[in-house]
């Protein structure tokens, strides 16, 4: 994949997911809410196939700028994540990362999350 680079300018919300994980399913309505709120969230699937994620995004609903991947999900644990999707970075145009939260920006923890990432990421 392209560096990540490439694609950031100003504040960019990075969230990693797979089709096979539930969680990720269920804060997919929070992700196109996002979306139509004007915030660009570049989605990593992790540990999935091209053609899973494909169908999965295809049923749920695709609420990313752009899909990367992760293959083993190396990427994922060289920015200090864990293993475990979903995860979800807000990261300023000089790579500092501005929020992490781990979990579905679904619940209380991630509606407060959902709140921080407008706040960081939303237009301007």
């Amino acid at each position: 994949p392209r560096p990540l680079t490439e694609e950031i300018i100003g504040v960019t919300v990075i969230n990693y997911f797979a089709s096979w994980c539930a969680p990720c399913r269920a804060e997919i309505p929070s992700l196109l809410q996002l979306r139509a709120d004007g915030v660009r969230v570049i989605g990593v699937a992790v540990r999935d196939e091209p053609a899973a994620t494909q169908a999965f995004l295809d049923e749920t609903g695709d609420p990313f700028f752009r899909v990367m991947r992760d293959a083993d999900g190396a990427g994922m644990l060289s920015v200090g994540l864990g293993p475990d999707v979903p995860q979800t970075l807000v990261v300023a145009r000089d790579g500092e990362v501005l929020l992490r939260h781990s979990g579905p920006l679904v619940g209380t923890d991630g509606e407060a999350a959902l709140e921080e990432i407008r706040d960081l990421a939303g237009p301007r």
